[in-house]
């Protein structure tokens, strides 16, 4: 464990204000030992830590969030993904108020859009116990924003983001083939469609990590400059045509 260092806060705010953000601070410095700065600003307060820029509800628990995010941040990039040096993390007091910032729907445990990670109310997540694998989710979908873009399948970043955090998705409903797979993910706003669409992603992933290994699959991630490049990049890798291989991996017996 790193040696306690010094809390740094801004001190531009009324003595009561200093004196909470201080409090929080204090405990942050001796549980996580790392440098915090606090800003507060009406009812949400800005923390940072080494690689998070966290802005959140007063009350939010700073420390335990800030702690799993450098926690979720070092499994990303120790998988060989790439993120940014400071990832810009929100989170919000109410379900209403997330969704209509991040845009997602209410079953959505966090969204991440250009480059910023926006979280449901973290108690909800603390009380379901969804924080770890939502900051995982997250952060991988921050570490190939880029590559989405240019082409990567959308079933390929979920289940990337999936198979990250450990999660482990079920459903029942049945896909002809990877178009309708990334149909289902780019499209539907039915939760359990998408749910079902995000275990077979998973599935899907889970497959070409057992078969060819964890930095095999980032570096074909990372060949997705296009869709003809990551079509030609995946029958490199596995011998034969993303097609084939969907339609060999979707059908009956295989699921």
């Amino acid at each position: 464990m790193s040696d306690r260092s010094t809390v740094r806060t801004a001190v531009s705010w009324a003595p009561g204000v200093i004196a909470a953000c201080l409090g929080t601070l204090l405990v942050l410095a001796g549980i996580l030992g790392d440098t915090y700065a606090c800003h507060a600003q009406g009812r949400t307060r800005t923390y940072r830590s080494a690689h998070i820029l966290l802005t959140a509800p007063a009350a939010v628990d700073a420390s335990r969030v800030v702690d799993e995010l450098e926690r979720a941040y070092r499994d990303v990039v120790r998988f060989g993904l790439r993120l940014p040096p400071t990832i810009d993390v929100r989170s919000y007091s109410t379900t209403s108020e997330f969704t209509r910032m991040s845009g997602g729907e209410r079953y959505h445990l966090a969204i991440s859009r250009g480059g910023v990670v926006r979280l449901q109310p973290v108690s909800l997540l603390l009380r379901r116990g969804d924080l770890a694998r939502a900051l995982r989710h997250e952060l991988v979908h921050v570490a190939v924003q880029g590559m989405q873009a240019a082409g990567l399948p959308r079933w390929l970043n979920e289940g990337l983001a999936l198979t990250v955090a450990g999660e482990r998705p079920t459903g029942t409903l049945m896909f002809e083939g990877l178009a309708a797979l990334e149909d289902t993910l780019r499209q539907s706003r039915s939760y359990r469609s998408v749910r079902a669409a995000y275990g077979t992603a998973g599935r899907l992933v889970a497959t070409l990590v057992a078969g060819y290994g964890k930095a095999r699959v980032v570096r074909l991630v990372g060949s997705s400059t296009d869709s003809n490049a990551f079509e030609r990049a995946f029958a490199e890798l596995s011998g034969t045509t993303l097609q084939r291989w969907g339609q060999e991996q979707l059908r009956p017996s295989k699921r």
